[in-house]
């Protein structure tokens, strides 16, 4: 179990609502497990995520200050935004709703207006 994953477990569990940054919309965490986890976004589409890909995301901030998290509701990839590198894994744009749950288990520091996130250190 690496250092995202242990810290999502610690503060996240299946059912939970949590609220994006911004517009305050709910989703809901469905599954945590051997896999990854499972978000119910806000359209009713679940979205899993791996463990391998959340554990990557450190490295992607690692060195980098603050990252814009550049959510796109489209194809577009930003390769410097967070969205940008779960582009490379998703097909859904999943980086607010990403950002908070890391936020949330003390993984990145969130910064609003525009929305970018750093990683903490420790990771």
């Amino acid at each position: 179990m690496g250092p995202i994953e242990t810290a999502i477990r610690k503060t996240h569990r299946p059912g939970q609502k949590v609220l994006t940054a911004v517009q305050k919309r709910p989703f809901v965490i469905t599954a945590i497990n051997e896999q990854g986890i499972v978000l119910l976004l806000g359209s009713g589409h679940a979205t899993p995520i791996s463990w391998q890909c959340l554990e990557r995301i450190a490295g992607f901030l690692r060195g980098a200050g603050w990252v814009m998290v550049g959510q796109l509701h489209s194809s577009e990839i930003r390769p410097d935004t967070l969205d940008g590198y779960l582009k490379r894994h998703l097909k859904r744009a999943a980086a607010g709703y990403v950002a908070v749950m890391l936020t949330q288990a003390m993984v990145v520091d969130l910064g609003r207006f525009p929305l970018r996130v750093r990683l903490r250190e420790g990771f």
